[in-house]
Order: C-alpha cells, then structure tokens, then sequence
C-alpha cells in the first residue's frame, strides 16, 4: 500500500511537472508547425502562380521535409505527453523491458524522422545550388556574347573610320 502511495505521488509529480513545462513548449511546437504549414502553403501557391523558380520535383521534395518535420513534431509532443503515463511505475520487470524497448523504438522513429527531414533539405540545397550554377553559366555566356558584339561593332567603326580618312 505504501508503494501504490509512492507510484501515485511520483506520477502527480511527474504530471504536474509535465504540464508547467509543457505549456511553455507546447507553444513553441505550436509556432514551429505555424511556421512549417506557412511555408508550405507559400510554396505551393507560388509554384501555382508560376512565380517559384522550383521544380515540381523540388516542390515535393520540399513538401516532404515538411511533411517530415511535422510528423517529428507532433510525435514529440504526443511521447512528451506519454511519458507520464509510462513511467506510472508498477510494472514487473519484464513489463518495464517491454515498456523500455517500446519507448527506444518510438524515439528512434522520431530520430529518423529528423534525420530524413535534415537529407532531403541537404538534397534540396544541391538542387539549388545547381539551379543557381545554370543561372550564373547563362549569365556569363550572354556576358561574352556581348562582349564578342561590342568588340565587333567597334572593330567595324574602325574600319569605317579608316576608310573615311584613307579617301
């Protein structure tokens, strides 16, 4: 009895612990997926507008890392709120090896999630770094084309020039 008294305490504490930290990081989850779904819906309607420089395969990529991020979070949010129940106590020892291998596979879900969100950001930054090489290569090709015009037409003054003065 003394022990179910204990356990009971101990999971007060835990709640009431959760919920003064839990407001304050709820709000920030709350502002990170406003951020995230802003984002996103920007993106999307710019490409639809025809006003994005994205490819439809960048538009997706992009989507996904969202998709991604917010799937991270509110599992977070959801495995921060568990815990309490977890970790209620009165388990025998194979329930809590149980119990410990499920909270490692959930978080290492979440992990993964992360991970896949940071890849397709990292392979959506080559796609724009390689967008902004073929923007600078034309760049410089128009530049020497220029450049190659101006040096004839000034050639051509001066052949003019020249045959002005040599009648």
């Amino acid at each position: 009895m003394h022990r179910a008294l204990r356990v009971a305490d101990s999971a007060k504490y835990n709640h009431s612990l959760v919920a003064a930290m839990g407001y304050g990081g709820h709000v920030l989850v709350g502002l990170a997926t406003a951020v995230i779904l802003l984002a996103a819906v920007s993106q999307v309607l710019s490409y639809r507008r025809g006003q994005s420089f994205l490819t439809r395969g960048q538009l997706l990529l992009r989507l996904g890392t969202a998709l991604a991020l917010l799937a991270a979070l509110g599992l977070t949010v959801y495995g921060a709120t568990a815990q309490v129940q977890w970790s209620a106590g009165g388990l025998s020892r194979s329930e809590a090896l149980s119990l410990a291998r499920g909270v490692a596979t959930y978080w290492t879900a979440v992990l993964l999630l992360l991970v896949a969100a940071m890849a397709m950001a990292l392979l959506d930054l080559r796609y724009v770094r390689a967008a902004q090489h073929r923007v600078r290569a034309a760049m410089y090709r128009n530049l020497a084309r220029l450049q190659a015009e101006l040096r004839a037409e000034v050639e051509s003054r001066k052949t003019e020039a020249e045959k002005e003065d040599g009648n």
